[in-house]
């Protein structure tokens, strides 16, 4: 087995490529609801639900890259959906493409180092899955 590096898993938001991320994550989940009754023979019983999902980065900040802090900041604040692409630019690897709404900006003052920065985007509704192009 060789193991995937994730240098090259990117994240767009429109169609811009947000540069300086250190990390990035997609989360996905279902909501779960109980549906244990007396014939359930001692065991509960779970279903899932509706769908929910976020990408969460990290980054330094370099105010020549693409959507610094200042214009992430200013896209939160539109409060309007932005379309994302999330994953792997190598030919044959999954991408995973929807709308996104900024959630959750974060911006450090560290004493001597590089500033860092972390964003949260929040999925709204389903995301696309996809194969990159050869």
């Amino acid at each position: 087995m060789s193991a995937k590096d994730g240098y090259s898993v990117v994240l767009k938001l429109a169609t811009t490529l947000v540069n300086g991320t250190t990390n990035q994550t997609l989360e996905e989940a279902w909501d779960e609801f109980e549906v244990t009754t007396k014939d359930s023979e001692q065991a509960k019983e779970w279903k899932t639900g509706e769908y929910s999902g976020s990408v969460n980065f990290e980054g330094v900040l370099d105010e020549a890259d693409a959507y610094t802090y200042s214009e992430l900041r200013t896209a939160a604040a539109l409060r309007a959906a932005i379309a994302f692409i999330y994953g792997d630019t190598a030919a044959g690897s999954v991408i995973y493409s929807g709308n996104c709404l900024i959630t959750k900006l974060q911006q450090g003052a560290p004493k001597n180092g590089a500033i860092p920065f972390s964003c949260v985007l929040r999925i709204t509704g389903f995301p696309t899955e996809s194969t990159v192009a050869a």
